[in-house]
């Protein structure tokens, strides 16, 4: 199920104006095609509209149970990272200005660095579904050296160091992709694609009334569909958190 893991993580990529604009004219084009095609070639007599609103009733709640799953899962990752982003960023504030007061040319630097390859490095590679393990040397580094530092540091910083390792390793587990969303995308793909299928064969009073509802509820499938994906990728296009608790590090340096 990778392939649809990396088709959704390419989509949450793309800028919301361009992927707002495809999912726009491509749901309203399928919807549109699908019923002039359901219309001219099987025509309404070889439509069962009876059977196929139950078969659009039993989709649609099995499609909203399915995006209500992913769009709460989106909803709880996206909480969980700006909560942990900005205690990091916090942390990891106290610990710079700690630093600079004791070893602006040794210890400050090294927070300086961490902080820089966070932003440079370490959010690309994780809205890629990766590790980055410069920056997880870097972090090695700066932890090692200022829980040797002599005791003219903060007597409290053993407790800080602690905080940020558990946050930082809480936010790393977190960023990266679950196996398993690779199922529900495939999931949320099919969903989708049935619901546009369906969409094409609810009959109205006229062929306009009809390729209206028809595009209209392509769009409506298509627009959540991509909601979703964009909620689920926290790191990746207009919608990423930003790392600003940590930027000012670096501004402030």
């Amino acid at each position: 199920m990778e392939m649809f893991a990396s088709l959704a993580r390419w989509i949450a990529e793309q800028p919301m104006a361009v992927g707002g604009t495809w999912a726009v004219m491509g749901s309203a084009l399928a919807g549109l095609a699908g019923t002039m095609f359901v219309t001219f070639v099987i025509g309404p007599d070889g439509r069962d509209i009876t059977l196929t609103g139950l078969k659009l009733e039993v989709l649609g709640q099995i499609f909203s149970g399915l995006l209500v799953f992913v769009l709460v899962h989106g909803a709880i990752l996206q909480y969980d990272l700006r909560t942990l982003i900005d205690l990091e960023g916090r942390l990891l504030t106290d610990l710079h200005f700690t630093a600079r007061r004791a070893d602006p040319e040794g210890l400050g630097i090294l927070v300086e660095r961490y902080a820089s390859m966070v932003v440079e490095r370490e959010l690309p590679a994780l809205a890629g579904g990766r590790h980055d393990p410069a920056t997880q040397g870097a972090f090695d580094d700066m932890l090692v050296t200022l829980a040797a530092t002599p005791p003219r540091m903060a007597s409290d910083m053993g407790e800080t160091l602690a905080q940020l390792v558990d946050i930082r390793t809480k936010r790393l587990v977190r960023s990266l992709p679950d196996p398993l969303m690779g199922y529900a995308w495939l999931g949320v793909a099919f969903a989708t694609a049935t619901t546009m299928v369906f969409a094409c064969l609810v009959a109205g009073p006229s062929l306009i009334i009809q390729a209206m509802l028809s595009t209209l509820m392509s769009l409506s499938a298509v627009t959540i569909a991509y909601l979703a994906i964009l909620m689920n990728h926290p790191w990746s296009g207009d919608m990423s958190i930003s790392a600003r608790a940590i930027m000012d590090i670096l501004r402030w340096g």
